[in-house]
């Protein structure tokens, strides 16, 4: 079956939010920096790794929006959102067992001048605590119920966070990676991730318009 697959990448989105959109609530808004900086998904992956980090000391259940990324702009079509297979793999670590961290994941189509105009993908927590040493992890999804009408030059927009259950007040890091040549394998260890998001249906973009060129004799 045909699909769309965005690969993160580091360069800054030619558009695109300027926020967090998810419902979840950002327990550390300015950590990691850069965090409202929208960046590219494009369907080539990169050829070398980056990583981003944060340092997170609250005890108890919380969350942080770690980046959100961007896609390409689309044609007018029909999203099945509510089909099955959504996926989003990442490379991802802990500095400390004790940290509980989780990647989570937001989904959505947005469209220049109104936001956010169909979310595809609730707030979704990846089911296995990330390691201490940097490791590839597969999260599946369902979207939302009901089709939606993509317009011409909406995109897709995923948020990256981290569900943190901390058992202590103590500093721990998060570490996530992406922009890599390799992708993330679940549950297998990576050093060159390439951070991808899966839609499970092909996304066509705009057809260049064509100029007949007139040649006079």
């Amino acid at each position: 079956m045909a699909v769309t697959k965005y690969y993160a990448r580091s360069s800054s989105a030619a558009a695109g939010p300027t926020g967090e959109v998810s419902t979840d609530t950002d327990n550390f808004t300015t950590v990691p920096t850069s965090k409202n900086t929208p960046l590219d998904m494009s369907t080539s992956k990169g050829s070398s790794q980056v990583s981003v980090t944060g340092v997170y000391n609250l005890s108890g259940t919380s969350y942080a929006m770690v980046r959100m990324f961007v896609g390409p702009a689309l044609a007018a079509q029909t999203l099945t959102a509510s089909a099955a297979n959504y996926t989003f793999a990442v490379g991802n670590q802990e500095s400390n067992g004790n940290m509980n961290l989780y990647p989570r994941f937001f989904m959505y189509v947005w469209r220049s001048g109104t936001g956010n105009v169909k979310t595809i993908i609730t707030p979704t927590s990846e089911a296995t605590e990330s390691a201490t040493a940097e490791t590839g992890y597969t999260t599946t999804a369902t979207g939302e119920a009901g089709d939606f009408s993509i317009e011409l030059n909406d995109r897709i927009v995923v948020e990256m966070w981290w569900y943190i259950n901390n058992t202590r007040e103590a500093n721990y890091t998060a570490s996530f990676y992406f922009e890599g040549a390799t992708d993330p394998v679940d549950g297998t260890a990576t050093s060159d991730a390439a951070t991808y998001f899966q839609l499970p249906q092909t996304l066509t973009e705009p057809t260049a318009a064509f100029t007949p060129i007139i040649i006079q004799y």
